[in-house]
Parts: structure tokens; sequence; C-alpha cells
């Protein structure tokens, strides 16, 4: 997965997905200790899980910026007393 990919998705998508993501890589972990599978596999998992949180932590952050935003006022214009 890129992370274009991931973009195209709905968060409760990327939420599903970072869950198996995390499951898999828990058996994934299992498997390592006995030697049964292959290693690369393990870093193409850990890898689409950052893909997936860097992109539930860009939508966070720019929800949190729309919210946040300050009325802008333009002090140029404005009297002593606030009044335009």
């Amino acid at each position: 997965m890129t992370a274009n990919e991931a973009r195209k998705l709905v968060r409760g998508d990327l939420f599903l997905k970072l869950k198996n993501y995390k499951s898999e890589l828990l058996n994934l972990r299992f498997r390592q200790a006995k030697r049964e599978q292959n290693p690369l596999r393990i870093h193409i998992v850990r890898k689409n899980i950052a893909r997936i949180l860097t992109v539930l932590n860009e939508g966070s952050h720019l929800i949190d910026e729309n919210l946040a935003l300050p009325e802008t006022v333009d002090l140029a214009q404005t009297n002593e007393k606030g009044e335009k």
C-alpha cells in the first residue's frame, strides 16, 4: 500500500486496515521466532502501518487547524476601541 492509496480510503477503512496489519505483524513475529517466514514481510507490514498512521495524523491535523482558526481582524482598519 502506498501513501496515495491510503489517502483515498475512508477513515474507517484505514482503521480496519491498521488493525489487520497489526495482527499480521504479531503473527509474523511469532513465526519469525520459529524461523518459519521471510523477514522482509515484517519490514513491509511495519512500513504499511507507518503509512496508515501518517495519513491518519495528516487528516486529524488538518481538521484541528480548520476548527481552531481564529477570526482574522485587520488591525489597520480598526480604531482604538476595536471598532471598524
